[in-house]
């Protein structure tokens, strides 16, 4: 099993999702899940335009804390006309003790220390507690579909721990139509 997992968010789905981009620069992946005993991982900056660019990067708190969780950054990067990418170097603090999943951000700032405009100028890191096994659960609570649908895709999440195997059986029911249209089935 991977240390490190990444959840991409694509050009494709910004539109539906409301994702606005940074015209010079952003990140290439707006979410990252990495497990705490990963000891680091890198993130991807793309630099959008033809120019050279400097910006500044820094991590920001949020559940996980710096020192404790991960190693905090704050730098000025500086890149070439002929530089279309930036690999940072994340450190994440593995512990004995259980936590429940923590997230902290990266987010890209001008040299005067504003943050940039667009969506992909800030993204999530998810920390994993590998020290409990966690727990299967769906992504999301409501999932819509179609009559004409022929299939309806349902993610399941482990959230709470990644220590060894964890499994979990699923079942699907007949919905009944009540006045021509489908009933919701809670599960």
């Amino acid at each position: 099993m991977s240390k490190v997992m990444v959840s991409q968010v694509h050009d494709l789905d910004d539109e539906k999702k409301g994702i606005s981009r940074n015209d010079k620069i952003g990140f290439s992946c707006l979410n990252y899940m990495v497990m705490e005993n990963c000891g680091s991982f890198e993130v991807k900056i793309t630099k959008k335009v033809n120019e050279d660019f400097v910006f500044l990067l820094k991590t920001v708190e949020a559940s996980a804390k710096a020192g404790k969780k991960f190693k905090a950054v704050d730098e000025m990067i500086t890149l070439s006309k002929s530089q279309s990418e930036y690999s940072l170097k994340i450190e994440i603090i593995d512990d004995a003790e259980y936590n429940e999943d923590l997230e902290f951000f990266i987010e890209i700032y001008d040299e005067q220390g504003a943050r940039l405009a667009g969506d992909d100028t800030q993204t999530k890191i998810t920390i994993q507690d590998c020290d409990e096994p966690g727990t299967i659960c769906f992504d999301s609570r409501k999932v819509s579909a179609r009559r004409i649908d022929k299939f309806v895709y349902i993610q399941l999440v482990r959230k709470g721990g990644a220590a060894g195997e964890i499994s979990c059986r699923l079942m699907t029911n007949v919905v009944a139509e009540v006045n021509n249209q489908a009933v919701a089935v809670e599960y």
